[in-house]
């Protein structure tokens, strides 16, 4: 076993000095020998006989190319889950909202909900949102495509609720 830390120890310090020497335009190659007899000294070692199986499986491998398995069961099961996506949410795009309220602890829910009521009296024409992100009750308002209207919102309510500030957000299109 120190034989093969040794030998580890020499390959990664050649590799390392081979990466880093700066005087030389290109990366020279590393010894070919040299892997080899560190893959033969690893490979009789019975406990990682596998890993380096499957390593040099690797290594015959074309570059850039990535093979990815997967059952059928899967595929149909990721289409599924597109189909209900889809179904559930085909109006959602990529917007901003502002953020007027959050919450974690005790009484959250309460304290949610009369923020809610008082943000719909105060701004009965601006749309709220109650979410329940764990462990957070929040409360975003608006429905904006640009920064910009979210700006606008932000400055028509900051006076009433202090503290807001634009998130991102999923909106209803």
């Amino acid at each position: 076993m120190r034989i093969l830390t040794l030998l580890l120890i020499i390959l990664s310090s050649s590799l390392t000095a081979q990466i880093w020497n700066r005087n030389k335009e290109k990366i020279q190659p590393v010894d070919s020998a040299l892997v080899d007899s560190v893959r033969a000294e690893l490979l009789s070692d019975s406990l990682l006989v596998d890993s380096m199986e499957s390593a040099v499986l690797l290594d015959s491998l074309p570059e850039g190319e990535v093979i990815y398995y997967q059952t059928e069961e899967i595929a149909l099961l990721k289409e599924q889950m597109k189909r209900i996506n889809k179904e559930n949410c085909p109006d959602l795009v990529q917007g901003y909202r502002v953020q007027i309220f959050s919450c974690s602890g005790n009484n959250c829910f309460d304290k949610t909900n009369e923020y809610y009521n008082q943000f719909m009296i105060a701004f009965p024409n601006i749309p709220a949102h109650k979410l329940w992100d764990p462990p957070s009750h929040k409360i975003r308002v608006g429905d904006c495509r640009t920064r910009y209207e979210a700006e606008s919102i932000k400055a028509q309510i900051k006076g009433v609720f202090p503290g807001v500030f634009i998130v991102n957000d999923y909106i209803v299109s």
